[in-house]
């Protein structure tokens, strides 16, 4: 049966679909007789990657409900069922088997051999929710099962023959095994095929983005990696300079398959455009965190959303130390020489001053976690070559327009480095840069921990040990309750196994903080 499905299959017949079926019946039938047989559960595995395939190609499978298949002169839907996912049936919008894959940016792939066969699931996004990522992609697994008996009457008996099949569909993050014939089965998984999928069709341009925000403009954004889920706590990742969210796949693909993280834990990410100044990203990000706990918690009934922990790396922790900080009007004085009151702006201008430069810690977040993070800047920016990057980066034009008609309309009223130009997220990592040294200097909410992990894997000259971006000694923080040292650059230092572990831990330690209270 198997091989006239691949003959019907390659002279593009759509009945290669029932084939398939049948085949898998036989098989299926085979593997529960003898589950040890390798050859029986090799075409059993093969028939369902096939039937998916085909039942793709010829419009046959719909993965939020069912799959049509032509026997005995009749049509009959084998039913679809969804078993532990936190994604809705109707966000299966397509379904692929996982192919062989290599990829040099994960360290682990992360897959197990069992029952059913890996699957990718593809969907636009289609919930009433800005909070959720467009382009989704996440892990399934599919498992055939042919129960033993159906109760039916037996005028019916053809019809409900096919009341025994039944498609599968387990969520690998949640679900480790099924019960067939009595026994508990361990499923195929492959936890890391959505990273590699999402990597090999990745068509971003980190320097174009940075040297020109106005491409990202407006894409400064809170997005949850799955449907929020209430009882659990966000993990929000901030990538840092030159950077984007992919950043973070290699951490993500470790923490998801850590005993205890998708049970607890639940990954939200920020994205913004790194040529802009950063304490504008951290102006948005705060509306951000705000709107998310309005929109899925307003009247503030789930505690772990009180409890988010934000992960910063390089001047992403920045932009979450300044989720935690208290301005005052410190910021402000270091970068005008009068109250703001003062100055001539339009509404516009002036709402958008005070996001910016007058704020205080996010009520939501209770942790923090910084990752090669400058807080006291950074040797790049000092060197003609991060001089020569920010001189680069073109702001938009009508940003420029606003900053232009800002400093013509209060003459002397701001510092050099606000005047001469809207100065870049490189301008402000400049150890020497008054805002820096002031966000440096502001005072932390004391209800929130803090943790460093910090790179020491060279020596610099006149700045001692460093991970060849940051130094040593301005990633510390003395207000930190936990230091780890890692002898990683600082671009490989978020994704280094002993950084991983040290968040782990920290996580470990988060939980058993919150279950004590």
């Amino acid at each position: 049966m198997y091989a006239s499905a691949l003959e019907s299959e390659e002279n593009g017949f759509a009945c290669c679909v029932d084939q398939y079926f049948e085949a898998i019946i036989l098989t299926a039938s085979c593997r529960n007789e003898d589950p040890t047989s390798t050859r029986q559960n090799d075409l059993h595995r093969s028939a369902l990657i096939k039937l998916t395939e085909c039942g793709t190609q010829f419009s046959r499978l719909d993965p939020r409900c069912g799959l049509l298949v032509f026997r005995d002169g009749k049509h009959h839907m084998i039913p679809i069922t969804h078993h532990g996912f936190v994604w809705e049936a109707a966000e299966f919008e397509r379904v692929l088997p996982v192919p062989n894959y290599t990829t040099k940016s994960l360290r682990n792939i992360h897959r197990t051999s069992g029952v059913g066969i890996p699957l990718l699931v593809t969907s636009a996004r289609n919930r009433n929710n800005q909070f959720l990522n467009k382009d989704l992609v996440f892990p399934a697994t599919m498992v055939f099962r042919i129960m033993d008996s159906i109760a039916h009457s037996p005028t019916s008996r053809e019809e409900h023959e096919y009341d025994r099949y039944s498609i599968e569909l387990h969520d690998p993050l949640r679900v480790d095994a099924v019960l067939l014939d009595g026994q508990s089965r361990p499923i195929a998984k492959d936890i890391s095929s959505p990273f590699a999928y999402r990597l090999l069709n990745y068509k971003g341009n980190i320097v174009t983005e940075f040297l020109t925000p106005a491409v990202k403009e407006g894409k400064s954004r809170l997005y949850t990696m799955e449907p929020y889920q209430p009882g659990k706590t966000p993990i929000v990742l901030i990538h840092g300079l030159l950077s984007d969210p992919f950043t973070w796949i290699e951490m993500v693909n470790e923490l998801c398959v850590t005993k205890g993280f998708v049970e607890n834990f639940q990954i939200w990410i920020f994205e913004y455009p790194t040529g802009q100044p950063f304490f504008a990203s951290a102006a948005t990000m705060r509306e951000q965190l705000a709107k998310a706990r309005s929109t899925f918690d307003p009247d503030r009934c789930d505690p772990k959303l009180s409890n988010t922990i934000l992960v910063g790396h390089s001047m992403g922790g920045l932009i979450a130390k300044m989720q935690v900080t208290y301005s005052g009007d410190t910021l402000w004085r270091s970068a005008a020489r009068v109250p703001l009151e003062q100055l001539t702006v339009s509404p516009s201008m002036k709402e958008r001053l005070v996001s910016a430069f007058f704020f205080d810690p996010s009520p939501n977040v209770s942790r923090v976690v910084f990752i090669g993070t400058p807080h006291q800047g950074s040797i790049f920016a000092r060197r003609p070559i991060g001089r020569i990057v920010s001189s680069l980066v073109s702001q938009p034009e009508e940003r420029r327009a606003s900053h232009r008609e800002l400093i013509e309309n209060n003459p002397g009223a701001f510092t050099t480095e606000v005047t001469k130009r809207i100065p870049s997220s490189v301008d402000m990592l400049n150890p020497e840069s008054a805002l820096l040294k002031t966000i440096n200097q502001l005072p932390i909410d004391s209800n929130v921990q803090m943790h460093s992990v910090i790179g020491d894997s060279l020596w610099t000259l006149g700045y001692g040990a460093s991970d060849g971006i940051v130094p040593v000694v301005s990633a510390r923080h003395p207000k930190v309750q936990t230091e780890r040292l890692v002898s990683e650059t600082h671009s490989k230092l978020h994704k280094n196994e002993e950084t991983i572990q040290e968040l782990i831990a920290i996580l470990n330690e988060h939980l058993r903080v919150s279950r004590v209270k």
